[in-house]
């Protein structure tokens, strides 16, 4: 490849570096989100986030009850499932970290078993050592919903309710109202369409389980008598200029994360600033042609980096999805290794092993956005993800670090520093970089980016499907 050894040896240097840089960003990012939620469960009353444990579990289990009754033929078949949903408020109270959840519990159980449950749980809150600032206030107004008056409560008691408690206040002054009211229908409404994406999901894992292990045994054999030979001819040692190509990448989301910090300063909404942070990202798959700027002509750059059909796109798209069926169980090893971690810290930490929820960037865009944000998102995470990090991790880094050591060696640094640019807690990293780890034995089996890419398309756009499907949901 083209550059020189001291040139790969200060692009390396500033590649790896880069990559840290970008790691502690990441990581200091999901510290501060940690730190920023715990404050707020603890002192402020505030309106819980999407990703809140006690709304989610709140929501679908308000939401699966309507669609239940809907689907009860008669009134004793509803009791069964008030019965039944009433025995699992355990599940709500299990995500419970501060007195502030409690109050919300209450209304949770308030609606999945009686008023006076409710009333019950909230009288009892007046003991707790450390109130919310506002339960006095809360609490009255709860009552009076619960008695009747809720049309009662002036519109400056409404907004303020709503404003600290967010779905929780509006499950409550939806109390006792029909299904076909507004608001009502927001917050138990699309029960049906939970259940069929819970289903749907159900299957799906089914599905990948048999087709997982069934790829793994065929995998296995076709390696143990030598039936694959690797398609992917490394280059002779002494180039630099794929390692810049990865540098160039790292410097460029480095500069998008500091140019979302100084946007932040500036512009209030926080959808628009997710838009235009998404905007600037699609703009860093011009880096991929880095290389033209280098001498590299288009022709030498697409047979290089595996911009290539190899033995056909049908074929090496089929090999693709094999591979990654095949590498599942592993995947799913490292995904239960990753959490039984996260249990294992919590309970060092804490003294608790059930881990505090962990902040998932993803997550929270699409619980937090829709519209034109949310179809921006999935594009990255389906096009310019598939295209651009495999060009950048497998066709450049994976190509420039197995001119100078072994396979194993190689997909092991690529996967690595491919997992630390994801902005998820540390622990949380491992099943990711088993997922780079995997699209560069991809690379060398095939040569061509199509498999790795094919299979990058597939997981991504399966998860956030049934991520947005779920979120939805749950409103």
């Amino acid at each position: 490849d083209p550059g020189s050894p001291q040139r790969a040896f200060f692009w390396s240097f500033v590649a790896f570096g880069l990559i840290g840089v970008v790691m502690l960003f990441q990581q200091l990012g999901e510290s501060a989100a940690s730190a920023h939620h715990s404050a707020e469960a603890t002192k402020e009353v505030t309106a819980p986030e999407s990703m809140d444990q006690v709304r989610m579990t709140t929501s679908m289990m308000v939401r699966m009850r309507r669609f239940l009754h809907e689907m009860s033929a008669s009134p004793q078949d509803k009791k069964t499932v008030d019965a039944q949903l009433g025995d699992s408020i355990g599940q709500i109270d299990d995500a419970v970290v501060s007195t502030t959840d409690k109050f919300r519990a209450a209304i949770a159980a308030g609606e999945l078993k009686s008023a006076d449950m409710a009333i019950e749980r909230i009288d009892a809150l007046a003991s707790e050592p450390e109130l919310f600032a506002t339960y006095e206030q809360d609490s009255d107004i709860v009552k009076r919903i619960y008695a009747g008056e809720a049309d009662a409560l002036t519109s400056e008691e409404r907004d303020g309710f709503v404003a600290r408690h967010g779905y929780f206040a509006k499950l409550a002054m939806s109390y006792n109202k029909p299904d076909t009211d507004a608001t009502r229908d927001e917050v138990t409404g699309k029960g049906g369409q939970l259940i069929a994406a819970l289903g749907v999901f159900g299957l799906i894992l089914v599905f990948a389980f048999f087709a997982g292990i069934t790829c793994c045994i065929i995998a296995c054999v076709k390696l143990g008598n030598g039936a694959w030979r690797p398609r992917f001819l490394p280059p002779l040692p002494g180039g630099s200029v794929f390692i810049e190509l990865v540098a160039m990448l790292a410097a460029g989301f480095l500069f998008m994360k500091l140019v979302g910090m100084g946007l932040a300063a500036f512009i209030t909404d926080q959808q628009t600033l997710i838009t235009l942070v998404l905007l600037f990202q699609w703009g860093l798959a011009a880096i991929c042609f880095y290389p033209l700027l280098r001498g590299v002509s288009f022709a030498d750059l697409r047979r290089r980096i595996g911009w290539t059909s190899g033995q056909g796109v049908v074929k090496e798209i089929g090999a693709g999805l094999f591979a990654y069926f095949a590498f599942l169980p592993v995947f799913v090893v490292g995904a239960i290794v990753a959490l039984l971690l996260m249990m294992l810290w919590s309970f060092i930490t804490s003294g608790n092993a059930e881990p505090d929820p962990a902040s998932n960037p993803i997550a929270d865009i699409i619980a937090g956005t829709s519209g034109f944000t949310l179809l921006l998102l999935f594009s990255l995470a389906t096009i310019w993800a598939p295209l651009v990090e495999e060009s950048v991790f497998r066709g450049s880094l994976f190509r420039h670090l197995r001119s100078r050591m072994g396979l194993f060696g190689s997909a092991a640094i690529s996967a690595v520093c491919f997992g630390v640019m994801h902005g998820y807690p540390f622990i949380l990293l491992l099943p990711v970089t088993l997922l780079g780890f995997n699209f560069a034995l991809m690379r060398e089996w095939r040569g061509s980016l199509i498999a790795p890419i094919t299979a990058h398309f597939l997981h991504n756009a399966t998860i956030l499907t049934f991520a947005i499907t779920f979120f939805s949901a749950v409103g």
